[in-house]
């Protein structure tokens, strides 16, 4: 593995990240998220370029639906605004608006419960209404948001901004996440294999594979190796997903981060977005930068 540490060189400031469009996404301000107005999507979605930010628009790209979507710059905190927080109180990417009935909604895996459901008729196999299938799917988009994200999540919090600022992260925290992102990915392997593939749940992708993918394709950020033969399964999961246009699309709203993937200059995004945190000893983060997380 490679591992972070504090011992990099000072790195250049990277620049700011160019914003993307596609045939079926439109950027907006946040001002402009609850305006009336014909031809407007139903939907804008609040996110940012992180694994649960990047759930929604491949969702949206699956379905083949129009949104709008605004970029939550967390360097200006703009996730703690009040702007923001009147969409979500509790300070955190990705929140949704739907104009056709004013519902304010928060939380990764509600919302691609909610997205799949009011465009169900577009895409019944997202999200099937057969109840043993839909319940199956909606326990795993359950586990990946109380399981794979978190444990992978903290596995990156550790090695890419705790250990690059010097902190004292003791070796039992870090083996601890990435056991269990290790047991987690071996998890869908196993699921993958049990399903015949090349999907969770067969031929199709659903809100399950959604979920778990973003997560999954960033196993370099956490430092997991997915090389072993009981990961093949896993491996083909991913090569299926990214070959989906839908998938590969959704990574480039709001704008791509191909350094987690292991591609790019990498060793420069751990230096940048490590000083984007401000972190003290007792665990705590302070500044604009206080929260600067998801769900």
């Amino acid at each position: 593995r490679t591992q972070a540490t504090s011992s990099h060189p000072p790195q250049p400031v990277m620049a700011a990240p160019a914003l993307n469009e596609s045939s079926l996404a439109r950027r907006v301000g946040l001002e402009e998220v609850d305006a009336a107005g014909e031809g407007r999507p139903d939907l804008v979605l609040m996110i940012a370029a992180t694994m649960n930010g990047w759930k929604l628009p491949i969702l949206m790209e699956e379905l083949g639906e129009r949104y709008d979507y605004v970029f939550i710059d967390f360097a200006s905190g703009m996730q703690k605004s009040p702007e923001f927080k009147r969409f979500n109180p509790n300070g955190r990417i990705p929140a949704l608006y739907d104009r056709s009935n004013g519902l304010r909604l928060a939380e990764s895996g509600a919302l691609l419960e909610y997205v799949a459901e009011k465009y169900h008729s577009r895409r019944p196999a997202v999200y099937p209404s057969e109840v043993h299938q839909r319940w199956s799917i909606k326990q795993w988009v359950y586990w990946q948001v109380s399981g794979l994200g978190p444990a992978m999540g903290q596995a990156m919090y550790m090695q890419r901004l705790a250990l690059p600022q010097g902190l004292d992260v003791s070796q039992f925290v870090v083996q601890r996440f990435l056991a269990e992102s290790q047991r987690c990915l071996l998890v869908i392997a196993e699921q993958v294999a049990a399903s015949g593939g090349p999907f969770l749940f067969g031929s199709e992708p659903t809100i399950a594979d959604i979920a778990a993918y973003p997560y999954a394709r960033s196993h370099f950020w956490a430092n997991l190796d997915v090389g072993g033969e009981e990961l093949s399964p896993l491996r083909a999961w991913l090569d299926a997903c990214d070959a989906r246009p839908s998938f590969r699309e959704g990574l480039r709203i709001p704008h791509e981060r191909r350094e987690f993937f292991g591609e790019g200059d990498w060793q420069a995004m751990i230096s940048t977005n490590a000083r984007g945190f401000q972190l003290s000893a007792d665990g705590k983060q302070s500044g604009a930068d206080e929260s600067r997380k998801e769900s």
